[in-house]
């Protein structure tokens, strides 16, 4: 019964707090994908990529892969900072 009610003081604890990013951290950085303003590399030799109606869409070519790099200067690279990304 003590570890039940310890466990549930941690978890009403945890629960009670926001995200850290939501405490202290500032969005530097959003892209809603309505075009492509800040010129996201959309083809190459192994895949096809488009922005259509919010979405940056990538399709392989084959067997093989390619990675996305976006330079992003808006970030401070000495200080924590955090990606938040979805994967549909």
């Amino acid at each position: 019964m003590k570890k039940f009610i310890i466990l549930s003081i941690i978890l009403f604890f945890l629960l009670s707090f926001k995200n850290i990013s939501e405490l202290d951290g500032t969005i530097i950085f959003y892209d809603s994908f309505e075009d492509n303003r800040h010129d996201w590399i959309l083809d190459t030799d192994f895949s096809k990529g488009a922005i259509n109606g919010g979405l940056y869409e990538l399709s392989s070519l084959g067997e093989r892969s390619d990675i996305r790099v976006q330079n992003l200067d808006l970030v401070n690279e000495t200080r924590d900072f955090e990606v938040e990304v979805s994967i549909n």
